[in-house]
């Protein structure tokens, strides 16, 4: 059996409306909801899956998404957009091991990311095509549970026949 290779990951996020249900629900723009957090590997396999309050920012998830990988390993590359361009906690996933690469929000004073590691940006389509992947399932678009755990599971269970099509 190969290993997971983790040199290169992809992390990004997306809103889940919420039709019933209390727990884990964040107001936002959109409505309220659920925010999924997922890590993929160089294949578009789930690595780390997390469900939490759609009103928490992105990069404030990375570290709780980072404790729930599958795998003991920690990835050396994480890829991710706009939403993680924040120099304190790329400074904590330094002293980690762990290399961000984001491009450099259009607000940002002075830019930091070299042109060279912000070519490994162009593959993030990979962590996109996942999220297409796990839309493919009428139940992971739009939350209908008024638990997040049995939504949760269904999440699990769509990213595991997703790992499984790749094994062929």
């Amino acid at each position: 059996m190969k290993k997971i290779n983790l040199k290169e990951t992809y992390i990004d996020a997306t809103f889940v409306r919420s039709k019933a249900g209390k727990q884990l629900v964040g107001n936002t723009k959109c409505g309220k909801g659920h925010k999924l957090m997922a890590i993929c590997d160089d294949k578009s396999r789930p690595v780390g899956l997390l469900l939490a309050n759609a009103s928490r920012s992105e990069i404030k998830l990375v570290f709780d998404t980072l404790d729930c990988l599958a795998t003991k390993q920690k990835p050396k590359r994480i890829i991710g957009d706009k939403a993680y361009d924040s120099d304190k906690h790329d400074a904590e996933l330094k002293k980690q091991g762990i290399d961000l690469i984001a491009p450099n929000r259009s607000n940002r004073k002075k830019n930091f990311q070299d042109k060279r590691t912000l070519r490994r940006y162009k593959r993030r389509h990979k962590i996109e095509n996942f999220f297409a992947h796990i839309h493919n399932y009428r139940r992971t678009i739009i939350s209908y549970d008024k638990s997040p755990h049995t939504f949760f599971g269904f999440v699990l269970f769509a990213s595991i026949l997703l790992i499984l099509n790749k094994i062929k």
